[in-house]
């Protein structure tokens, strides 16, 4: 079977390192510019693109119109990022860049029309076993949107996507439904039907949000069916509770994730929670943990009588934002992750640190927002000579965007 060939090569790099890097693309710790800066703390602040709502955290089309309250939206992104191996590895080295354009237009409160692309150039250089392999690739992804308000309590919508990928492309459509159950309630039914190559995948999103005066809280179901190993079943949640009011604030918030399997890992489980505090002159600061367990139980493909692992990683973010004249916002922020498994395999740690400028004109809803993310990595691996040895990589990453409401 496929599914068990990937599965043995994945833990045995898992088990004895590699020396081969599998891609490099640009990538910042969250899409959103804003936190990207300021150590993604993507749990306690709602940002664009980050809201508890049917759109962003319900993923749903038929939520578009809702979005941003009602208003349209252009959008376009640059990102740009490198990396700098360790010595262990001259050969070892990538770099990439990514654009993104897109816009969603609202008429009224009844529909919205929107679409989307991006391009993303990438070169790799990497070492199979002392050879030199390099490559260039271009990856690009178009997608459609379009949402309706059937009745005053009911929406639908649809979204088309084409992901070309590096070897394969893959077309996904999204009809969905969303039904204003009460006023502050959005329940609501998504069908995914993808097709990557010659294989078909189906799959079914149940979204439930909450919209409260201080609570907001979204429980999203999902089943999805397997293309090489059982159907996937997940459920998420996240909530948040606003604090103060006037001049002052913030929020405490939670977020937790399960599913079954996962990749080549029979069940993973998500937690994490934290804080923010603000004053709307002077700015924000947060500070959240989350925590993971990947299990896999290796009696179920691997020749040798090991028994079940588990595979723990943790996160803290830090993040503050400060604003001047209220027009400019610098932001800062930092991450650490670690890594290790309950048999001390494959123990690693990546930190990050984020920093970047926001520029808001309120009066005409244009921003403007720049960041840049230093991740450094230190892992074990294997060099030329095959001997275990903690490697030392680092991956910087700049970003521009702007956006305008309207």
């Amino acid at each position: 079977m496929y599914w068990e060939k990937t599965r043995s090569s994945m833990l045995t790099v898992l088990l004895l390192g590699t020396s081969v890097v599998w891609g490099y693309v640009p990538e910042l710790v969250n899409p959103n510019l804003r936190l990207a800066a300021m150590g993604n703390l993507n749990i306690v602040i709602e940002d664009i693109d980050n809201e508890i709502n049917f759109y962003d955290f319900g993923e749903s089309a038929a939520g578009a119109i809702e979005d941003n309250d009602y208003k349209s939206q252009i959008y376009a992104s640059a990102v740009y990022g490198y990396g700098v191996y360790d010595e262990i590895l001259p050969s070892r080295e990538g770099h990439g860049t990514a654009l993104d354009i897109g816009a969603i237009m609202k008429y009224g409160q009844s529909f919205a029309l929107g679409g989307a692309y991006s391009r993303s150039w990438i070169y790799e250089a990497y070492d199979v076993f002392g050879s030199v392999v390099e490559e260039n690739a271009s990856v690009t992804v178009d997608s459609i949107l379009v949402a309706y308000q059937i009745v005053p309590h009911m929406s639908a919508g649809v979204r088309g996507t084409y992901n070309g990928g590096i070897y394969v492309g893959e077309y996904t459509l999204e009809p969905s439904v969303m039904i204003c159950a009460w006023p502050a309630w959005r329940l609501g039914l998504t069908y995914v039907l993808k097709r990557c190559g010659t294989v078909t995948g189906h799959e079914f999103v149940l979204p439930m949000v909450f919209t409260g005066n201080k609570l907001k809280f979204g429980v999203m179901g999902r089943l999805r069916e397997g293309r090489y190993y059982d159907s996937e079943k997940s459920i998420r949640a996240r909530a948040q509770y606003s604090l103060g009011n006037g001049r002052t604030g913030g929020c405490v918030a939670l977020a937790a994730e399960y599913m079954t399997p996962y990749g080549f890992y029979d069940w993973i489980l998500k937690a994490g929670g934290g804080v923010a505090l603000e004053d709307r002159k002077l700015g924000v600061i947060g500070m959240q943990y989350s925590w993971s367990i990947e299990h896999i139980d290796l009696y179920d493909f691997f020749p040798l009588q090991i028994g079940p692992i588990d595979y723990h990683e943790g996160e803290v973010n830090l993040g503050a934002e400060m604003r001047f004249l209220s027009v400019v916002a610098a932001r800062l922020g930092y991450i650490n992750r670690f890594f290790y498994s309950s048999l001390d395999i494959a123990v690693s740690r990546r930190d990050f640190v984020t920093a970047g400028i926001g520029l808001r004109l309120s009066d005409v809803d244009l921003s403007l927002d720049l960041a840049y993310n230093l991740k450094v990595w230190e892992f074990m691996g294997t060099d030329t000579t095959g001997y275990m040895s903690l490697v030392h990589d680092e991956d910087h990453t700049f970003a521009i965007a702007c956006r305008y409401l309207f």
